[in-house]
C-alpha cells in the first residue's frame, strides 16, 4: 500500500519556571492565561485573565495580550495592558514577572495518512454509573471546535428498516457521504462527540448488554476511520438529553469546548407529521432542546448532511429558559382564629416546598398523604390536630371535589374554616418541575409524567361553594441551593 505523509503542526506554552503547567494552543483559537487550578498558576499577583494568547499557525506566531490588573514581562520590557505583541517560537513571557515564565513552541509532526491500526478502545462508566464514556484511539480532547452527533437516525439507520435494531449488527451509516464529511471536520481541527440516550443500557438486563452495544460503537468508529468520543447516557437523570449533562461533562473533562464554534446534529427535532412528503412527525424534540440548552447551532441530519432547507418544527409549550417574576399573595399567616388550609395541586407544582417554607413555620400542623399513606389516616391525623385547636395545612394533590369535601366536613366538625390554597402552575411546567426534582433530588420518589397528565386530565378547580372561607391562588416561585441548580432549573429537561 502506498503511504503519503502529512504534516501536522502543533503549538504549545511550556512553564520555564517552577509554577504552571504546559497549554496546547489550537489553531486560531483564544485563550485566556491566568492564576487557575487547572494551570497550575497560583501567585495572587496573577489575575484570574492575566493574559489572553492566540496562536497562528500559518505565520507561526502567538499573538499575546496582557489584560490583567499587573503587567507582565516580554523581551525584558514591561507589557503595554491592551497591546497586542507578536510572538515567535522559542519566545519566553513573564506573565509573572520572575515567578512565571512560559516558553511559547511551534512543532511539525509528520504522520502517515494510512487507516491507522485501531490498537484499543478506552470505556468507563461516569456520573455514578449513569453515562458510559467511550473513545477510540487517537482521540485529541484538546480541540475546542465540536462536531457533535446524536447516534440512532442521525449517524446510523438499522439496515433491516426496523424503528429499532433487531440486534447490534443491524445498522449502516445514515448516509454514504457521512465518513468523508466526518473526516473533514477532523481534518479541520474539529473533535468528534456522539451524544447518545441509551437508558436501556442502565436496565438490570441491558447491562448484560453493554458489551454487545461498546462492540456495535467500534465497528461504527472504524468504518467511519476517525477518531470519536461518545457519551451514552444510560439513566433517566442528570445526563440523559435534552438536559445538557453530557455536553458539561465532556467540556469539564477536556477544559476545551466552543460553543460558538460548535454545532450538533440530531434527528429528534420537533417537526411534524408530513414536514416532507410521507414523513412522520419526529418522536421528540430532545436534540433540538439539547442544542438549545447549550446555545450550540442546531442541525437535522437531512439538513447537515444532504444541505436540504430547514424544516419546521412544532413550537414548544413551555419554555423554562423564560424566567418569571412571579411574587407571592399576601398569605395572612398565621391565621388569627383556628384554620385549616387545603393544598390543591398536581404533583411537581411546588405543594410541599410552599409549605415547608411558607406554612409549617408559622406553627401549622402538616398532614401528609406521602407520610401517612391512606387518605384515612389524613383524615384521623387532621381530626386530632383541630381536638388539640391547632392550625393544620393538608398538603395532598387533593384534584377533585369528593377529596376535598373529606377534609372540609371535619373541619365544620370542629367550626374551623378552611382556605383552599391552589397551585397556580401549568401541566407542562408541573411535569418540568418533576424532572427537575428527580435530577437534583435522588432521594424523592420517582413520579411518572403520565401520572402527573392523568390528574391534569380529571382535575376539578376547587370552588366557594365547596365550603372555602377563601380561594388564594399560588403562583410558582423557584427557589435554588446553588447556582448550578438554577441554570440546570432554566434548561429544557423534558422531551416533547
Amino acid at each position: 500500500m502506498s503511504l503519503d505523509d502529512k504534516s501536522v503542526k502543533k503549538c504549545f506554552m511550556t512553564p520555564v519556571s517552577l509554577t504552571g503547567n504546559s497549554i496546547f494552543l489550537p489553531d486560531g483559537v483564544e485563550f485566556k492565561i491566568g492564576r487557575s487550578t487547572e494551570l497550575g498558576v497560583s501567585d495572587l499577583t496573577c489575575s484570574r485573565h492575566q493574559v489572553t494568547v492566540k496562536a497562528d499557525y500559518s505565520k507561526e506566531i502567538i499573538s499575546v495580550k496582557t489584560v490583567g490588573k499587573n503587567p507582565s514581562i516580554w523581551k525584558k520590557k514591561l507589557m503595554i495592558i491592551n497591546k497586542t505583541y507578536s510572538l515567535r517560537s522559542d519566545h519566553v513571557i513573564e506573565i509573572v514577572p520572575g515567578k512565571v515564565l512560559y516558553k511559547f513552541s511551534f512543532s511539525t509532526i509528520k504522520c502517515c495518512l494510512e487507516k491507522p491500526k485501531i490498537m484499543s478502545y478506552f470505556w468507563k462508566m461516569c456520573g455514578s454509573e449513569e453515562l458510559l464514556m467511550g473513545i477510540s484511539p487517537g482521540f485529541d480532547e484538546s480541540r475546542a471546535k465540536v462536531a457533535s452527533f446524536d447516534l440512532d437516525g442521525t449517524l446510523i439507520k438499522t439496515k433491516s428498516g426496523r424503528v429499532f435494531a433487531k440486534d447490534f449488527d443491524d445498522w449502516v451509516l445514515w448516509d454514504d457521504s457521512i465518513k468523508y464529511i466526518l473526516r473533514n471536520l477532523c481534518s479541520n481541527n474539529y473533535k468528534i462527540v456522539i451524544f447518545t440516550n441509551q437508558a436501556g443500557l442502565g436496565t438490570v438486563s441491558g447491562k448484560k448488554k453493554m458489551s454487545g452495544f461498546q462492540k456495535k460503537i467500534e465497528n461504527i468508529c472504524n468504518l467511519l476511520n476517525v477518531p470519536v468520543q461518545i457519551l451514552a447516557a444510560v439513566s433517566y437523570g442528570l445526563y440523559r438529553k435534552p438536559s445538557p449533562g453530557m455536553w458539561y461533562f465532556m467540556k469539564e473533562r477536556s477544559k476545551a469546548a466552543d460553543v460558538k464554534q460548535s454545532f450538533y446534529v440530531g434527528d429528534a427535532a420537533g417537526r411534524p407529521e408530513n414536514w416532507k412528503d410521507g414523513k412522520k412527525a419526529d418522536f421528540a424534540a430532545s436534540d433540538r432542546m439539547f442544542a438549545i440548552n447549550i446555545g450550540l447551532k442546531f442541525y437535522t441530519p437531512e439538513e447537515y448532511f444532504l444541505n436540504e432547507p430547514a424544516a419546521d418544527y412544532s413550537r414548544f409549550k413551555f419554555h423554562p429558559g423564560q424566567k418569571n417574576n412571579n411574587k407571592l399573595p399576601d398569605l395572612e399567616l398565621p391565621s388569627t382564629n383556628q384554620e385549616v388550609i387545603l393544598m390543591v395541586g398536581l404533583p411537581g407544582s411546588g405543594k410541599s416546598h410552599f409549605v415547608k417554607n411558607y406554612i409549617e413555620p408559622h406553627g401549622y400542623y402538616v398532614v401528609s398523604r406521602d407520610k401517612s399513606g391512606t387518605w384515612q389516616k389524613c383524615v384521623s391525623q387532621l381530626s386530632e390536630a383541630l381536638k388539640s385547636h391547632r392550625n393544620a395545612v393538608v398538603d395532598n394533590v387533593n384534584p377533585d371535589r369528593t377529596s376535598r369535601e373529606r377534609f372540609i366536613e371535619i373541619s365544620k366538625k370542629y367550626n374551623v374554616k378552611v382556605r383552599c390554597f391552589c397551585m397556580d402552575v401549568p401541566l407542562e411546567h408541573c411535569i418540568h418541575n418533576n424532572k427537575f426534582r428527580e435530577i437534583v433530588d435522588s432521594e424523592h420518589e420517582i413520579i411518572g409524567s403520565s401520572l402527573i397528565t392523568s390528574y391534569n386530565t380529571n382535575f376539578e378547580p376547587p370552588s366557594m361553594d365547596e365550603g372555602f372561607s377563601s380561594i388564594v391562588k399560588i403562583p410558582f416561585v423557584p427557589e435554588f441551593d446553588n447556582q448550578e441548580q438554577e441554570h440546570f432549573y432554566y434548561c429544557f429537561l423534558v422531551d416533547k
